[in-house]
């Protein structure tokens, strides 16, 4: 049975799964066996299963949706499992908005990592639990349909405050990088403490700079109907930067693809900026003269608690 239900089409709950031959029409995530399909269903209403702050469309594009289990631990069995080992076997997600109606938004693939474990608030007089939220990002699909992230303040994150404004600044604010508990998967341990190194190094640099009489600002960059936002903007230097917590290759080409493409935006929107990469430590030659060969000016901290930068 070949697909054939188009983008932005509405449909009832029952007779979608009549149509497609199966799956549950009552729960978030079921699979469809006649068509092999893995449906993944949100809307609004997830706030009194503590599902509210981990379900929504972030503002780099990447969808969090939250796994099934409205009561105690979640666990990866079920439907859970089912979609975590969906890409493996070549088995469609698509996903769709709404309760009793339903909006196909697309089909989405499992980023990388394809799904985290993270603290859910209670439900009713339970204490906190552990939930799965899945990170989705779009194979073919108009997430404009889907709704944005709600941040711990209650404010959507970047998208849908920003939409339809090509950009808007905000006053920077030093980050909290003190220690917190994340579930490690697969290794043997239920629980580690991490290090939010990449908020530090931000909040280090983004001090200096202030220190020595720079501005530093947010920017909020909407393209495509999606809020993307570089981890500092720094006008007087004309630079917006993207900070990474490793110098490793993998973490400085993907730190080279978001600098480009926030400079991009931004010069678009009437900004005159370049790209800037933000390290912990001095990064290899070879990842050096990469960035510095495409335009990329890199910053590291070092011995004496200033930073060294070295442009194009």
């Amino acid at each position: 049975m070949v697909w054939d239900i188009p983008i932005g089409t509405s449909i009832g709950r029952r007779e979608l799964h009549s149509r497609l031959g199966g799956g549950s029409w009552q729960d978030g995530i079921t699979r469809v066996v006649k068509t092999n399909e893995m449906l993944v269903l949100t809307n609004d209403g997830g706030g009194e299963h503590g599902y509210g702050v981990h379900e929504g469309l972030r503002g780099d594009g990447l969808f969090r949706y939250s796994g099934q289990g409205q009561n105690g631990d979640q666990k990866l069995t079920g439907n859970n499992k089912a979609l975590a080992d969906s890409e493996a076997i070549g088995r469609p997600i698509r996903v769709f908005r709404g309760q009793g109606t339903v909006t196909y938004v697309g089909s989405f693939a499992l980023a990388d990592p394809p799904y985290t474990w993270e603290r859910f608030p209670g439900t009713g007089s339970s204490p906190q639990r552990d939930g799965l939220v899945f990170n989705l990002v779009a194979v073919d699909a108009d997430t404009s349909l889907l709704p944005a992230l709600v941040d711990e303040a209650g404010d959507p994150s970047g998208r849908a405050s920003a939409i339809g404004a090509s950009s808007t600044t905000s006053a920077w604010q030093p980050l909290d990088f003190s220690e917190y508990q994340v579930r490690r998967v697969n290794q043997g341990e239920s629980v580690r403490s991490v290090s939010r190194r990449e908020f530090e190094l931000q909040t280090r640099f983004g001090e200096w700079l202030r220190a020595r009489g720079e501005d530093v600002q947010v920017l909020r960059l909407t393209d495509d109907g999606v809020t993307i936002v570089p981890d500092l903007y720094v006008p007087t230097i004309g630079q917006v930067v993207e900070a990474k917590k490793s110098t490793a290759r993998a973490y400085v080409r993907t730190a080279i693809g978001q600098a480009l493409d926030y400079a991009a935006v931004a010069r678009r929107h009437g900004l005159a900026v370049t790209p800037a990469v933000l390290l912990p430590s001095e990064p290899q030659p070879s990842m050096l003269e990469l960035c510095t060969s495409i335009g990329i000016t890199v910053w590291w901290p070092i011995s004496s608690g200033d930073f060294r930068e070295v442009r194009p």
